[in-house]
């Protein structure tokens, strides 16, 4: 890293003193899974600083700010999907205020009378509302 120029002070903590430090926003970096599923999700991690202590990209980038206003005010997921994409290429490769170098897999077991569970192919945990699902016994 110090070969591109990064000079880092990695500091192994506890997980209560590191999310203490996280929800103030005591920190420069912090490079979480790309555990977010929708675009309204995303303001917990590219929001403003000045506005979310807690944004990973520590930036005060009023276009993305500007992505936020446009988000709200999509009139359909196929708006909401678009404006979503053209952000995640500025907050990631245009400007790299992120760097997500992991994904996650996960196995979910259900017994074969449970039926009607969608799992999403990347990741488990996404979506899953059961609201169509039953017991076939």
């Amino acid at each position: 890293m110090q070969g591109l120029g990064l000079h880092i002070d990695l500091q192994v903590v506890d997980d209560a003193t590191r999310l203490s430090r996280y929800i103030s926003g005591q920190y420069d970096v912090s490079l979480s899974g790309p555990t977010l599923s929708l675009p309204s999700q995303y303001y917990d991690t590219f929001a403003a600083a000045s506005k979310n202590p807690k944004s990973e990209g520590k930036h005060d980038d009023p276009r993305v700010s500007e992505f936020f206003d446009r988000l709200s005010a999509a009139k359909n997921v196929q708006d909401e999907a678009k404006i979503a994409q053209e952000m995640e290429r500025y907050v990631a490769f245009d400007k790299v205020y992120g760097a997500w170098l992991f994904t996650e897999d996960g196995h979910q077991a259900y017994r074969s009378y449970v039926k009607g569970v969608a799992i999403p192919a990347d990741n488990y945990r996404r979506g899953l509302s059961y609201e169509r699902v039953w017991l076939h016994k």
